[in-house]
């Protein structure tokens, strides 16, 4: 069965010369070049639209019978009502047999150009640029089962998360780039997990440590964003106390800030990662479903997965009944994450949630500032190492600053749990 991986130029692509290092075996067999339009009607934002591509095509054939892979070009433009997208973009077409030749040839063309994987379907990464996607109104998801749900929920999470780190790598001084990105790696993961029981468990379980790598290399650089976060919101009270201001501490932390982003921009390879992610897509399309699910329907697993979630998150307590136990705390923070990503992401299980995912949410939020609040005294106390008399007291004006919301924040935790759990049971009860 043949497979499509494609890739996007992110700079200018000099499509012939890269044919000539492609092509540099005379394995493959030029076509000529086409000229071609189409018009297609698709929902965006709920409303029918009619949507026109312009486009070239130049297709690469093998030559030889055995060589169960082709490469296409496709440069052009996807036009809708109010927007344009533009198409600059390398198809890889393939089977099971040539995935080896494929790894070979995507490392070629990975160390020639600037390259993003992106949805082959147009229309579909029309509507995840506009924000109107849904994964499982798609063509791939028709048949419903495990191969097309994993399709479907995982291909347009990792795109994402390959723009993600393209943004990143592009402007790692900028907070906003590399917050996105930990959301999607995070969303990415959590949905893997989810899916893990249906998986072949070695494969799985090294691709989920992949993602877990990706963002721990991640996570240094977010803590001293939070830590920075932090000192910025004392700024607006102190104003008429300028001299009150830790104003030592916050240089120091953005001085330790851009260290890690540009170490970060030096040593990371968009190159290695993008080809990691399409290994990852490849075991996506290759069989990656465990010989017990092969011909088990998707939807009933959804249910019955989502609700072995539910109540292992509604009894964490029960594991870790120390409220003031910041340790045990981080761990339902992160089951409490990962279970509301995984709501919020199949379309199938989120319904009748309003509610629930609310009052989720705001644990959520309470959970994850206690837990920004240990890791940002851990770091200062780093930075303030040096002992300087300065550094010390705008120490301890930081700390003291927080205290207050630390212990109003601790105190609301249990009612907040207790109001969430009630709202999840009574959720449970509608599937």
């Amino acid at each position: 069965m043949k497979r499509e991986l494609c890739l996007q130029s992110v700079a200018a692509l000099n499509r012939n010369d890269l044919i000539k290092k492609i092509n540099s075996r005379g394995i493959f067999a030029v076509q000529p070049l086409e000229e071609l339009e189409e018009e297609k009607s698709i929902i965006l934002h709920g409303e029918e639209q009619s949507v026109k591509r312009r486009f070239q095509r130049l297709e690469l054939k093998g030559k030889q019978s055995e060589l169960k892979l082709s490469i296409r070009f496709e440069e052009g433009a996807v036009v809708t009502n109010d927007c344009i997208m533009r198409q600059n973009d390398i198809y890889f077409v393939y089977t099971e047999k040539s995935k080896e030749q494929l790894k070979l040839l995507l490392k070629l063309v990975l160390g020639e150009t600037v390259l993003v994987l992106v949805e082959p379907d147009v229309y579909d990464r029309l509507k995840q640029n506009q924000g109107s996607f849904n994964p499982a109104l798609t063509d791939r998801y028709k048949e419903r089962n495990f191969q097309s749900g994993l399709g479907s929920h995982l291909f347009w999470q990792i795109f994402l998360v390959n723009q993600g780190w393209t943004d990143f790598l592009h402007k790692p001084l900028e907070r906003i780039t590399l917050r996105q990105l930990r959301v999607k790696v995070r969303r990415l993961r959590s949905c893997l997990t989810f899916f893990k029981p249906a998986l072949r468990q070695d494969e799985a379980l090294l691709w989920q440590n992949n993602l877990r790598r990706q963002g721990d290399q991640l996570a240094y650089l977010r803590e001293l964003d939070v830590a920075l976060m932090a000192i910025e919101k004392i700024k607006t009270p102190l104003a008429k106390h300028e001299e009150m201001y830790p104003e030592k501490l916050a240089e120091l932390l953005w001085q330790a800030r851009n260290t890690e982003a540009q170490r970060m921009k030096q040593e990371l390879s968009l190159k290695d990662i993008t080809l990691e992610l399409a290994g990852f897509i490849i075991w996506l399309q290759g069989q990656p479903i465990a010989p017990a699910y092969a011909n088990k329907e998707l939807e009933p697993f959804l249910w019955s997965r989502i609700k072995e979630w539910s109540n292992s998150i509604a009894s964490l307590t029960k594991r870790y009944p120390d409220f003031s136990n910041m340790l045990e705390m981080h761990k339902i923070r992160i089951k409490v994450k990962r279970f509301r990503y995984v709501m919020m992401t199949l379309p199938e299980i989120n319904k009748n949630t309003g509610n629930m995912l609310r009052k989720l949410k705001k644990l959520q939020d309470i959970l994850g500032f206690l837990h920004d609040e240990f890791i940002n005294n851990e770091i200062i106390s780093k930075i303030a190492a040096t002992n300087t008399e300065t550094l010390q007291c705008e120490m301890a004006l930081f700390k003291g600053w927080e205290s207050a919301k630390v212990e109003e924040a601790a105190t609301a935790l249990p009612d907040l749990w207790e109001d969430f759990c009630e709202e999840l049971e009574i959720w449970e009860d509608t599937i």
